[in-house]
């Protein structure tokens, strides 16, 4: 419990310096109102130059003609930093329910889980949006990593915390509620960093967030498996180990990812567009005071973030809607789902460790379909043909209604579901991921992309992006209040008992 304590304390701590962050720049003032290129004398090999992102008199921002490749890779592991902790979270709800086992919030704990995370997301993410270029943005980074490493570390040891049911239900959401506050800020400021630097550098925060539903898949599968095929045929000894591991790995990339953010601030052309962001107003070169400068001029009006969102009013209804399918069906019915062989039919379709299987494939699919939008000949960049394809994926529904799901008081292996085969729902699975990751990421791409959306100025990129990513997560959220709507459907019960 002293345990629990400090690592609670520390937590608190950490999310209060967040959301006080100062609202003076780390690093001093040094933008300009022209064009300056850096050499970079930081790599021996070359003396390419770097076209920094600066301000200009009308306040556009020209566009980045080149980008390191560790610039692209630090952004890489700020995308797995934003969704690794709640895919930890998500992925471990099967240890999660063994702890819940003869308590009555078992059955409806993973809606409740994914509404906390995405309720409170949303709620922390209008404060951030709002206030994102009134704070520095290298400190609201750093301040969110330490946020998610300390949570990350806390439920690692989760297992060994002697609880009630009741007491570990609360005790879980806590902890996904305090992740959400750090997401939120997080999330604000990568993509400030993303947008900063470019679409290549946006390509490479979306290829992160990905990467991190497989990679998580992968560790959570391999632990069950292993668990179960060395003797240990409980689920729960799996659960158990899996979880705890997948929290132990969120919590160290987390931290490497705080690290590397530090010593990148050694690079030059790094430096200097995050000197630039944490920049609270714009010097002028003409000696004009920084307070002379009107607040419209950094930082987005309302009514100019009303005007964008309405420019782009398909694409954010596309990414809201997507969002909003995929967790109102995923995990909270998926995970419903049984294999419809009774009995162990290989590795990937033990009853034991199907439900990690399907996490695995979403995962995998996911990544893949983010990958696709890396390739020219199936990106879309029209809107319309965005949300045309969003409404399209409202036929998961009915889809994963007809497989094999576990109703309450209902013995699944006498009954026969209309899609009565393992490979098929997988297939189902896959698809749903696949279709996911690419319309988030060409969703997040083309509401920013100044070349391909002739809806916004070169300075409105920023706000677009972040507008985009509102409705991503309110998606999430409505997808979180839907769950409980869909369950009680499958279930023919109340969906909150």
């Amino acid at each position: 419990m002293r345990l629990l304590g400090f690592f609670l304390t520390l937590t608190f701590s950490l999310l209060m310096s967040l959301a006080h962050s100062s609202r003076q720049p780390s690093y001093g003032s040094t933008s300009t109102v022209t064009q300056k290129r850096i050499k970079r004398t930081d790599s021996p090999a070359s003396e390419q130059d770097f076209l920094v992102r600066v301000s200009t008199p009308d306040g556009s921002k020209p566009p980045v003609e080149s980008i390191d490749g560790r610039i692209q890779c630090m952004n890489f592991l700020l995308g797995t930093s934003i969704l690794l902790t709640f895919h930890a979270s998500m992925t471990a709800s099967p240890f999660f329910l063994e702890r819940l086992e003869g308590s009555r919030l078992q059955a409806p704990f993973v809606s409740y889980l994914s509404i906390t995370y995405t309720a409170t997301t949303l709620l922390f993410l209008s404060h951030a949006t709002v206030t994102v270029k009134e704070t520095s943005a290298s400190r609201r980074l750093c301040h969110s990593l330490g946020v998610l490493a300390a949570i990350n570390l806390l439920l690692c040891f989760s297992p060994s915390i002697p609880l009630s049911p009741t007491a570990f239900f609360f005790f879980v959401l806590i902890n996904v509620a305090f992740q959400a506050v750090g997401v939120a800020y997080l999330r604000t400021a990568v993509v400030s960093f993303a947008s900063a630097f470019g679409p290549s550098a946006m390509k490479a925060v979306m290829s992160g967030e990905a990467v991190v539903g497989a990679v998580v898949g992968i560790v959570q599968f391999t632990t069950a498996a292993a668990a179960e095929y060395s003797g240990r045929t409980e689920i729960g000894k799996g659960t158990e180990a899996a979880a705890s591991l997948s929290f132990a790995f969120s919590a160290v990339v987390v931290a490497c990812a705080l690290g590397a953010h530090t010593w990148m601030l050694g690079m030059p052309s790094y430096r200097a567009v995050v000197q630039e962001l944490d920049a609270v107003k714009p010097a002028v070169e003409d000696g004009t005071s920084e307070t002379d400068v009107p607040a419209e001029y950094h930082t987005p009006a309302r009514r100019e973030i009303i005007e964008i969102a309405g420019a782009n009013w398909k694409c954010n209804v596309a990414i809201c809607y997507d969002a909003l399918i995929t967790l109102a069906l995923f995990p909270p019915i998926t995970s419903a789902i049984r294999s419809v062989h009774p009995i162990s039919s290989g590795m990937f379709f033990s009853p034991a460790i199907f439900n990690y299987f399907h996490f695995l494939v979403m995962g995998v699919f996911d990544f893949i379909g983010r990958f696709f939008c890396s390739r020219p000949s199936v990106v879309t960049w029209s809107h319309t043909n965005l949300l045309k394809i969003s409404l399209a994926r409202t036929a998961f529904v009915p889809l994963f209604l007809l497989c094999n799901i576990q109703r309450p008081g209902v013995d699944i292996h006498h009954t026969t579901p209309l899609i009565n085969s393992d490979v098929a729902y997988l297939l189902l699975v896959a698809a749903f991921g696949l279709s996911h990751g690419y319309l988030t990421s060409l969703c997040m791409m083309a509401a920013s992309s100044v070349k391909h959306n002739p809806r916004i100025r070169a300075d409105q990129a920023n706000p677009a992006a972040t507008i985009a990513q509102f409705f991503m997560v309110g998606g999430l959220a409505l997808g979180s209040f839907s769950s409980f709507g869909v369950r009680a459907v499958v279930c023919r019960c109340n969906p909150f008992n």
